[in-house]
């Protein structure tokens, strides 16, 4: 996941669909001046735990 999306969309409280997201992940403590925390969780996550079909 690249750094602008992860800033511009997940962390953005402008974006008109990601300001939503944003929200969420600010309740949780990341912030788009720190992004990187954010996507080494999100990387993290996927590396540590298997997908499931819902």
């Amino acid at each position: 996941m690249s750094a602008d999306k992860i800033r511009e969309y997940l962390l953005s409280d402008a974006h008109p669909v990601g300001r939503f997201k944003a929200a969420f992940f600010s309740g949780l403590g990341y912030s788009a001046t720190e992004w990187d925390v954010l996507a080494s969780d999100l990387r993290g996550h996927a590396v540590e735990n298997e997908a499931a079909a819902t």
